[in-house]
Parts: structure tokens; C-alpha cells; sequence
């Protein structure tokens, strides 16, 4: 669908972080984050600051470049460690900035999300590395 450049990596943070926090409000049932009327003191605005805004451009900042490179490589195999270890990456930055646990569901699902996200907008150039013969 999308072909593996910066700007749509970059996109691709872009969708997967609002899909992860609709998901997560939709689970926890907490809306009170989608109304900035809701942000009663000035550590709750920059909780959501943090949230909405850091973790997002950060990870396009540091992730997009990297992610753009691996959707680029042509062996299945490669592929599949370069975008393993990627994942594992991620998953720590997530959880180092948002979680006092090592283990985090929160992170498992924010990693799911994004493999769904990336799986969605790059199917046809992952479809192409798996079918490829080289």
C-alpha cells in the first residue's frame, strides 16, 4: 500500500498512537483524558502533554529512520530479526517512559498495535520480502 519511505514510517507513529490510546480508554473506560476541561492541575496537563505529545514525536524521531531501513531489506530472514529487534526496542522505550514494571501489558499491546499498523499500511512490501525468490 505504502511504499517504505520516512514519511510514511513516520505516518505509520502516527496512526498507531491514537489507535492505542482509543483502545486503552476504550478498555479502562476512562474518557476523562479526551476533554482538556477534565485537566484540573498543571501536573495533569503535562501528564497529557507527555502522553499525547512527547512519546509520539519521539518515537518518530528516533524510530522512523531505523523502521524505514528495515522495511527496505530484501531476506526473510533479515527481515524478521532486524523488525524483532526493533520491536524490542520499541516495547522498552514505551515501557521505560511509561511504566514502573518491566513487564507491561500496556507495552504488549502497544507493540501489538503497531505491528497491526505497520501490517496494514506495508502488506504489499512485506508480502514482497516473504515471496520474493533471491
Amino acid at each position: 500500500m505504502l511504499k517504505p519511505t520516512i514519511g510514511n514510517v513516520a505516518l505509520s507513529f502516527l496512526v498507531k498512537y491514537p489507535l492505542f490510546y482509543a483502545g486503552n480508554i476504550v478498555y479502562q473506560s476512562s474518557y476523562q483524558w479526551l476533554g482538556l476541561s477534565a485537566l484540573k492541575s498543571g501536573q495533569d496537563v503535562l501528564y497529557w502533554l507527555w502522553m499525547f505529545g512527547f512519546l509520539p514525536v519521539v518515537s518518530i524521531l528516533l524510530f522512523a529512520v531505523p523502521l524505514s531501513l528495515i522495511l527496505r531489506l530484501s531476506r526473510p530472514v533479515t527481515f524478521s530479526c532486524a523488525l524483532a529487534g526493533f520491536v524490542v526496542v520499541d516495547y522498552a522505550f514505551y515501557v521505560f517512559f511509561t511504566s514502573q514494571k518491566l513487564i507491561d501489558s500496556h507495552g504488549f499491546y502497544h507493540e501489538t498495535v503497531g505491528l497491526s499498523v505497520l501490517a496494514f499500511l506495508f502488506h504489499r512490501r512485506i508480502r514482497a520480502i516473504f515471496t520474493s525468490v533471491a
